[in-house]
């Protein structure tokens, strides 16, 4: 199958894009004044906004990795705090009852 020289380029970013090989900084030039330029310039805005979830995701996944980190930090203090409230208690165990509990 013969085909145009606009459609394979097209094409072929639209496979790099598919197998996970495209370049997403990269624009597709075709200043032909065919409907290929078209289709490329849409094609560029589309992959322009395929950039801008693709920096979202990154920049959600810094911000839920240091809210983990955070909450990690606070568990762990929590802990130390839990166990040092838990040998001060020991060590002022009441040995008896409290009179109304007689």
């Amino acid at each position: 199958m013969r085909l145009s020289k606009g459609f394979k380029i097209i094409n072929q970013k639209i496979k790099d894009l598919t197998d996970g090989s495209g370049d997403l900084t990269k624009k597709i030039e075709d200043k032909s004044g065919t409907e290929f330029e078209v289709i490329a310039d849409n094609l560029n805005k589309f992959i322009v906004e395929i950039q801008k979830l693709v920096m979202q995701v990154g920049t959600r996944t810094a911000d839920i990795y240091t809210s983990m980190q955070q909450m990690q930090n606070d568990v762990t203090n929590s802990y130390e705090n839990a166990s040092g409230i838990s040998k001060e208690a020991e060590k002022h165990k009441i040995t008896s009852k409290a009179p109304w509990m007689m």
